[in-house]
């Protein structure tokens, strides 16, 4: 038998591997599930395995674990290698929800536009990538930001992050607009990438649908790329398609609501290497759907994954 399974991960998520599939990818379906562990860049990370306690992988045992996958020029996919080892593997551990104040009833959540459609190879910017996405000329470039569960009272304005690439020599003013109401102007000079920041009031931003113009003032000459394009806003602790990944400050009571069933989970993935499953949740019915509350335990900013049973993931394993 082989001993190490492959498993590519392209999306952040929570997956869960079923000894079957793991016995076709290569795994010895004789060896000690105790034993099992998981490896991603070096770094043991923390694993389930179900059915470990007797010391036998059987068919109805699975794996499940936290993951995320890659952003580089070269891929999209994060390795991770099962395998047994000569110790006990690193096992993901419980903390039970703790008695707090009310929290917030949204938290900072961002999305983001970095398009990778043009590569220009004759930029020298050293370890940084050569590919980006619209071309903002005076014809202007428009883009659309997704944004969900917007908080119409939010406690604080929205954060706007707009990175552009100089491609020409010449002076460069570019106009940024959000849904038509004008945010700021961008000035740089000369094949430079320049990053700029602009808080806007959170009402200005619409569920669904948000247009961000770029639109340059100098000039026939004044041609620059978009490198991306971030939105920090304020959401609601609402799910979406049965997952909600949070940030809250430990303490804190939280009620995340939106679910479609009640089997509801939630992990604590601050340190991806060492996540741990928060359990004592109180899982209730909210209008069609069901809503869990919580207190966040540990110290600090705290960020969580909550999923239902639906909506853990699953992969194609590959072997060595």
């Amino acid at each position: 038998m082989l001993s190490a399974v492959k498993i590519g991960i392209r999306e952040q998520g929570w997956y869960r591997v079923t000894q079957p599939e793991l016995v076709a990818a290569g795994l010895d379906p004789w060896g000690d599930p105790r034993r099992l562990r998981l490896f991603a860049d070096g770094q043991e990370q923390a694993i389930l395995v179900s059915g470990q306690g007797d010391g036998r992988f059987d068919r109805g045992d699975s794996i499940e674990f936290y993951a995320t996958g890659q952003d580089t020029p070269f891929t999209n996919t994060r390795v991770y290698w099962l395998m047994e080892g000569e110790q006990l593997g690193k096992r993901i551990k419980t903390r039970q929800s703790v008695r707090g104040l009310e929290g917030s009833l949204s938290f900072p959540h961002t999305v983001q536009i970095k398009e990778r459609s043009i590569y220009i190879a004759t930029l020298k910017n050293g370890d940084t990538e050569n590919f980006f996405g619209a071309v903002v000329k005076t014809e202007g470039a428009d883009q659309i930001l997704n944004v969900t569960n917007l908080d119409p009272s939010a406690p604080g304005n929205a954060l706007l992050e707009v990175a552009l690439q100089g491609v020409t020599n010449a002076a460069h003013r570019v106009m940024v607009f959000v849904n038509d109401a004008e945010v700021m102007e961008m000035r740089f000079d000369g094949v430079v990438r320049k990053v700029m920041k602009v808080a806007i009031p959170q009402s200005w931003l619409l569920e669904g649908e948000n247009l961000v113009s770029l639109v340059a003032q100098g000039g026939e000459a004044d041609i620059s790329v978009l490198d991306s394009i971030q939105l920090m806003y304020w959401h609601t602790y609402t799910a979406e398609e049965d997952v909600l990944l949070f940030s809250s400050s430990a303490g804190c009571q939280v009620a995340i609501g939106g679910f479609t069933s009640s089997s509801i989970r939630v992990a604590d993935i601050t340190n991806p290497g060492q996540v741990q499953e928060v359990t004592g949740g109180v899982v209730e019915p909210e209008g069609l759907g069901y809503r869990v509350r919580l207190g966040v335990p540990g110290s600090g900013k705290r960020t969580l994954l909550t999923f239902t049973e639906a909506a853990i993931k699953s992969t194609r394993e590959h072997h060595i």
